[in-house]
């Protein structure tokens, strides 16, 4: 009998302890926003039907469409194959040379992509960004030039600041 009682002691004494919770809790919450930075290079049907001879001036070639969502900003660098020049596909001493306004900015010869140059900054974003840039061209008339083909690559970047 002591040992069923102390059995029964024992039994009520499991079934009624006390468990203590803690009187705070924490959940660490986190999330991460992948920087963006994109662009969108379209080019126009006169990129690919330029005046050599009697020259272009100021003329819309390309557009583009540039989406960023950095903080500090980014900037738009632009080069190109030829550094600047319509070069003739038979005879590359043969050539015009051009320059490339970029957003309504300052019009510059393209470099070598040794050494791009920046066309456009942007310095501070309050969110995402989506801004289209008219790229224009003027083009030294060659009114001499010999017949063929004549081309250059312009290649743009677009870099957080």
């Amino acid at each position: 009998m002591k040992l069923l009682k102390k059995l029964i002691i024992v039994a009520i004494s499991l079934t009624t302890l006390t468990v203590f919770a803690a009187a705070t809790g924490t959940v660490n919450l986190s999330a991460v926003v992948t920087g963006l930075n994109d662009m969108v290079v379209t080019a126009l049907a006169k990129a690919s039907a330029l005046d050599i001879i009697g020259g272009e001036a100021g003329v819309k070639v390309a557009s583009v469409s540039e989406t960023s969502n950095n903080r500090v900003g980014y900037h738009i660098t632009m080069y190109s194959v030829n550094a600047g020049k319509m070069v003739n596909a038979v005879d590359p001493l043969v050539f015009s040379p051009y320059t490339i306004s970029y957003d309504a900015g300052a019009s510059v010869a393209p470099p070598l992509q040794a050494a791009p140059v920046t066309v456009k900054t942007v310095s501070l974003l309050t969110g995402k960004t989506i801004d289209v840039s008219d790229v224009n061209i003027t083009l030294t008339a060659n009114p001499d030039a010999v017949s063929g083909t004549y081309a250059d690559t312009i290649t743009f970047s677009m870099v957080q600041n």
